[in-house]
């Protein structure tokens, strides 16, 4: 917790007023949620002492590095659905500001393209619907896929699956993957 009010500081004397934490998960650890929850509340209410908005990311299906997704997509649709909106509830009962996350089942693969975009979908509304917040969607740079059915505006020719919040709600933001730029 200390070391966290001394990132708080540095980032108010640094002018930063948002932050974000890729959460992290581990099937050890899904008897713990509650606790887990209960921490990342604590350090949440810390940055907001100092006027930081407090955001959270979890891919929808990205399965890898240990990152905390939301769904598993190889479930029916509607198994699908209520993890999002679980997860989604979780991130905002720990009291965070927003919510992003990413797409596709890794940087190089992914689901079919019209799954990903439902999911993109639902994920973005329920945020704004249930809970009035910003949900965004980091969007990354790889080749080779491709969804048919969903043209590039640009070009006529199928959309970079990367692309394919092109197509999505006005309830998601969109935002190139840091490491992108």
């Amino acid at each position: 917790v200390e070391e966290v009010n001394l990132f708080f500081e540095w980032a108010l004397v640094n002018r930063l007023n948002k932050v974000e934490w890729l959460l992290l998960g581990n099937y050890k650890w899904d008897n713990h949620l509650h606790t887990r929850q209960h921490r990342l509340a604590l350090l949440v209410s810390l940055g907001h002492q100092y006027s930081i908005a407090v955001g959270g990311n979890t891919p929808l299906g990205n399965i890898q590095q240990h990152g905390w997704f939301m769904t598993d997509t190889s479930l029916s649709y509607a198994q699908q659905v209520r993890q999002v909106r679980a997860r989604v509830d979780w991130v905002f009962e720990a009291g965070f500001d927003f919510l992003t996350t990413e797409s596709g089942s890794s940087e190089f693969t992914h689901p079919e393209c019209s799954l990903m975009l439902d999911l993109m979908n639902e994920y973005a509304d329920y945020v704004q619907r249930r809970w009035g917040r910003e949900a965004g969607i980091k969007v990354h740079c790889s080749t080779g896929q491709t969804c048919s059915g969903f043209p590039d505006p640009r070009t006529g020719e199928p959309i970079n699956f990367n692309f394919l919040p092109t197509y999505a709600t006005p309830s998601l933001g969109v935002y190139p993957h840091t490491i992108q730029v």
